[in-house]
């Protein structure tokens, strides 16, 4: 069984801060923030837990053989080649996650 590791902000759950009986959610960019002034073997034990609770982010289509994975790619190509789609950078993206609040 893979470990886990309680994380913390001051010994309050990373996630949520406490104010009276309010819960607020900090954001990804406060999250961020406290985490990069962890040590680095406390961000290395951050990076695992958070890389462990999600699903295997290579397994996005199970049901797809590779020729069809293949196949999906070229046609994405060929749209942003057409431009008929625009694609975002990382950048974009983040930003446009961040705003779905």
């Amino acid at each position: 069984m893979p470990r886990r590791a309680r994380i913390s902000v001051a010994g309050i759950p990373w996630h949520i801060i406490q104010r009276g009986n309010k819960e607020r959610f900090m954001s990804i960019d406060q999250i961020a923030n406290e985490a990069l002034r962890l040590s680095p073997h406390d961000r290395a034990i951050l990076a695992e837990a958070i890389w462990e609770s999600l699903e295997d982010p290579y397994i996005l289509f199970p049901d797809i053989s590779d020729d069809e994975a293949i196949s999906l790619a070229k046609h994405r190509d060929m749209e942003i080649e057409r431009g008929d789609v625009m694609p975002l950078s990382h950048k974009e993206l983040m930003a446009r996650l961040r705003n779905e609040d």
